[in-house]
């Protein structure tokens, strides 16, 4: 910055100041000023703050109800396909069952082999087996469709 001065014979110097403002004694420097925030600014930033905050707040309650759904759909899914599996293992205990009693009946009257009997016999085992499993795969995924839903399970005492 440059300053003119006036000199005894009235010249007027021009002389180079690294203080970029003088009080008026001239020799008490004052600092440059700096850029302060003021309440407008202030509040304005926290506006926008708010802004910004709740516009994440109503993006991420958007995602959450999304995703809520697509929980309880993908419970609902898995429910109802549990419930056919069931139906299935049912029918299938019932048709090893039926194979079971001919089998027997077969070997009663001498027509069958003790291995078809036995065969008979595994095979209602294991369909029987396969029921269980069904039956337990069902109601997990009812209770993880409540679960979902909302609903408390009731505690019998």
């Amino acid at each position: 910055l440059r300053r003119s001065t006036l000199s005894a014979s009235g010249e007027t110097k021009k002389s180079r100041s690294c203080v970029a403002r003088t009080s008026p004694c001239a020799a008490i420097p004052i600092a440059p000023m700096r850029t302060y925030w003021t309440p407008s600014r202030l509040s304005a930033a926290r506006i926008d703050k708010s802004r910004s905050e709740y516009y994440k707040l109503n993006l991420e309650q958007m995602i959450a109800k999304e995703a809520i759904g697509l929980d309880v759909k993908d419970a609902f899914l898995k429910a109802k396909t549990a419930e056919g599996n069931l139906v299935r293992a049912e029918e299938a205990e019932k048709t090893s069952r039926q194979l079971l009693f001919l089998t027997r009946s077969n070997y009663e009257i001498g027509v069958g082999e003790q291995k078809d009997l036995v065969d008979a016999l595994q095979m209602v085992m294991m369909t029987r087996g396969r029921y269980f499993e069904a039956v337990f795969d069902y109601n997990s995924a009812l209770a993880v469709l409540d679960e979902k839903i909302g609903v408390v399970p009731e505690v019998k005492k």
